[in-house]
């Protein structure tokens, strides 16, 4: 089984992944816009307090919000945990992560 902080460290993986990937696709404002749509229609069926607090992060800049999502701190692992931007990686790219935290 997993400790809290292997998992969180994992989380952190990702999140770098799909800032990089962002990044590299100059598609800050696209990925910003699906994630408030998924925020949107996440809010209806689960008000989860980490959407909540998403809905207020992405009317930041895209700088703040890649720091905020790749922080190493508590509430870096808090957000993380209901990231709207998990959809930027591939099947693929997400599995790699994964069994990278499996060693």
């Amino acid at each position: 089984m997993r400790t809290h902080e292997e998992i969180d460290l994992r989380s952190l993986s990702y999140a770098k992944a799909i800032v990089k990937k962002i990044n590299q696709n100059d598609s800050s404002q696209l990925s910003i816009e699906k994630a408030k749509q998924f925020i949107k229609k996440s809010l209806k069926s689960s008000p989860c307090v980490g959407y909540k607090d998403w809905e207020l992060l992405l009317n930041k800049s895209w700088e703040e919000i890649s720091d905020l999502l790749t922080v190493k701190s508590e509430y870096g692992n808090q957000i993380r945990q209901c990231c709207p931007f998990a959809g930027v990686l591939s099947n693929s790219e997400r599995m790699k992560i994964f069994k990278e935290h499996l060693k």
